[in-house]
């Protein structure tokens, strides 16, 4: 099946599937795509954090829809004969992040701090990481990116509280 793009061009299934599982393409930098699409996570939270509460809210509205969307898209990345959690699936990335700047403290400084900790964390992979990791699957795509968000969020609320802010 194919759709009417911008301009009348069409795009196939395969082709949404891709672009979406790619972030809107951030799959695709030649460098560091996982952490181009953690960036671009990481802005859109940003900019939300002036919204206070209903920020947060999004924030984490936002992070629930891509993990069930990355859920259905792992899956067909696999399938698809692309391998086992190919480079360009980055939809891990951005649910990790924003499960990592979700509602920390310190606004602009949290989210920062909750960036870093979670690419550490990600590119690591300690335990139990890498026990996420080695699911199978759907699961294993997501759920590593997934446990190292929440770990970067215990973080910095920790750091936060041992700083005494």
């Amino acid at each position: 099946m194919n759709a009417a793009g911008p301009g009348g061009s069409t795009v196939n299934r395969r082709q949404l599937r891709a672009l979406l599982a790619s972030a809107g393409g951030l799959g695709f930098v030649p460098l560091l795509p996982g952490t181009a699409a953690s960036a671009a996570a990481l802005a859109v939270g940003v900019a939300l954090l002036p919204l206070g509460g209903v920020g947060q809210i999004t924030i984490a509205g936002l992070c629930l829809a891509v993990t069930a969307l990355g859920f259905t898209l792992a899956g067909w990345a696999e399938s698809d004969g692309r391998g086992s959690d190919p480079r360009w699936f980055v939809l891990d990335e951005v649910a990790g992040m924003w499960l990592a700047m979700w509602a920390v403290p310190g606004q602009l400084v949290g989210a920062l701090a909750a960036f870093a900790l979670f690419r550490l964390l990600d590119i690591a992979k300690p335990p139990p990481v890498k026990q996420a990791e080695a699911l199978w699957g759907s699961a294993g795509i997501m759920l590593d990116d997934l446990v190292a968000g929440a770990m970067a969020n215990g973080l910095v609320r920790l750091i936060w509280l041992w700083v005494g802010r």
